[in-house]
């Protein structure tokens, strides 16, 4: 019910099999992507975006980022990541 409730028109999409916390802002043509973990454990998150996109993923594990590409594009999230589409 709560999806349903969501605009139609969202740019990110994000499935998990455990909660994880999305927040999402725009600033100067880059969009952020912070994911937060909530489960004990780290999982698999998919991020579906409305085209292919090419990002910078940052983590507290990672001195620099790794680079995806794709229009849904799937990470391992431990504790945080922050995908950076430029």
């Amino acid at each position: 019910v709560l999806l349903e409730a969501l605009p139609q028109d969202l740019r990110v999409k994000v499935q998990s099999a455990a909660p994880v916390l999305v927040e999402v802002w725009e600033h100067d043509g880059t969009l952020q992507v912070h994911l937060v973990n909530y489960a004990s454990q780290a999982q698999a998150v998919t991020v579906h975006f409305d085209r292919p996109v090419r990002a910078e993923v940052w983590s507290h594990d990672r001195l620099l980022p790794a680079t995806i590409e794709g229009q849904e594009l799937r990470l391992e999230v431990d504790v945080y990541s922050i995908l950076v589409v430029a």
